[in-house]
């Protein structure tokens, strides 16, 4: 094999490596934002965190309102009478947080991370 056809070779592959990093750190997840799980649904990964410890290391959420995300059925609205829905938009998604008092500490009882075009249902 000449000098010249493994240097093609060589930086193919490494051009090859370069794209899929690319494309994983910026379509499928975003490394530095620990909030954003790019394409793959997450659920329940902030359950039994306080609002106050989701806000220190967050900031405030991009919405928030009194009551639970995602229309659930009424059987479970009940349950969480006090809940309030904190959303956290981000350009690959959203991360859905449904706190409640417990202990009389707002905690966090559910958490869906929705990727762009899925329907939370």
């Amino acid at each position: 094999m000449k000098a010249g056809t493994r240097w093609a070779i060589l930086i193919g592959a490494v051009l090859g490596i370069v794209i899929v990093l690319a494309f994983r750190m910026g379509y499928i997840s975003k490394p530095f934002d620990p909030m954003d799980h790019g394409s793959k649904h997450v659920k329940d990964e902030y359950v039994g965190e306080t609002r106050a410890a989701i806000l220190s290391r967050s900031g405030p959420p991009t919405h928030e309102w009194k009551g639970i995300y995602a229309a659930p059925p009424v059987e479970y609205a009940e349950l969480h009478p006090e809940a309030i829905t904190m959303i956290y938009q981000r350009p690959t998604g959203a991360l859905y947080l449904a706190v409640e008092p417990i202990n009389d500490v707002l905690t966090c009882f559910s958490s869906d991370w929705v990727p762009k075009g899925m329907i939370l249902d």
